[in-house]
């Protein structure tokens, strides 16, 4: 997304820019993070847990489980063929859906017989791999412990997009994108045993997505405002009313983000006394510390905006009235 300047850049408005790219790689990442790592633990709750107990009275009901189990047969091992069977099923239809629909869109200008035999072989091949990737997933799920399955995770996902990038021409990007597969694969590999961090691990998260929202909504210009007092302000310093609520925006949220540094890193913050997330074992100030970086650049961003906007009203887009 562009910067909201129409102007040629200046180093701060590059500067905000590459803040802004970064803030949203970091909300796309957590949001991925918690995306992944709940499925994870939904699927080894219902693999290892004893709430597979009413799945196994389901399934014995419909004839595909003995209503007797052998002897040596754990319930979770009764379960696991017929689950990895369903979602092995599923990931095979979901590629070769989405293997035929992209092949639809690709066969403009093939005849309509290559093309429907090239659209078999897609899926095919697509629904097959889904089959043996989903496969291999329960099965490491299963198995495997959890810092080991997350840590191939991130190797396997950011090192794919590190070498889309490199395909592309981005170097750089490219290198980013591989030191921080190395990065987050270290990270992972100090989780705790099992999943049971994944909805502590998530909160942390939301509330650092939560946070770098509002501070990519300051850049945006799409924070809600109160237009109907300024009506109330005589015509002429009518154009002063956005600055100087800018400016009262950043005072405030300077303070803001003070009082949240005082909390993280003061002498009675959560940095000294040590404290940590139970399930996690993440230093509590990781959570403050979003509160920091977010009202601290939406107090930068509020007064650079401010100024801009005393100098020339016209350097801040013009915004719909909320009464």
């Amino acid at each position: 997304m562009s910067p909201p300047y129409e102007r040629p850049p200046s180093p701060l408005r590059r500067l905000d820019a590459g803040l802004y790219a970064a803030e949203q790689a970091l909300v796309t990442l957590a949001a991925a993070v918690m995306v992944i790592t709940v499925t994870l633990d939904i699927l080894a709750r219902a693999l290892r847990g004893a709430q597979t107990e009413p799945a196994l009275s389901a399934l014995s009901l419909f004839g595909l489980l003995p209503s007797q189990l052998p002897a040596g047969v754990t319930p979770t091992g009764a379960l696991l063929p017929p689950l990895l069977a369903a979602l092995a099923a599923f990931g095979f239809g979901w590629g070769a859906v989405a293997s035929r629909r992209r092949a639809a869109r690709g066969a403009a200008g093939a005849s309509a017989g290559e093309g429907a035999g090239s659209d078999r072989a897609a899926a095919l091949k697509a629904g097959a791999l889904s089959l043996a990737l989903t496969y291999a997933l329960c099965v490491a799920v299963y198995q495997a412990p959890s810092w080991v399955v997350c840590s191939a995770l991130a190797l396997l996902g950011l090192g794919a997009a590190a070498w889309g990038a490199w395909r592309e021409g981005r170097p750089a990007a490219a290198g980013g994108l591989a030191a921080l597969a190395l990065v987050t694969a270290w990270l992972a590999s100090r989780l705790p045993q099992d999943y049971i961090w994944s909805q502590e691990l998530s909160l942390i998260l939301l509330a650092w997505v939560a946070f770098l929202g509002g501070s990519m909504a300051t850049y945006q210009h799409k924070h809600i405002e109160i237009s109907a007092l300024g009506k109330l302000v005589p015509p002429r310093a009518r154009p002063l009313v956005r600055p100087a609520g800018l400016l009262a925006t950043a005072l405030f949220s300077g303070y803001v983000a003070l009082l949240m540094g005082v909390g993280a890193f003061g002498p009675t913050g959560s940095l000294a006394s040590g404290e940590v997330r139970p399930a996690t074992g993440v230093p509590s100030w990781v959570i403050l510390f979003a509160g920091v970086v977010s009202f601290g650049l939406i107090a930068l961003r509020s007064l650079a905006y401010s100024l801009a906007a005393f100098r020339d009203p016209q350097a801040l887009p013009e915004k719909e009235n909320t009464h």
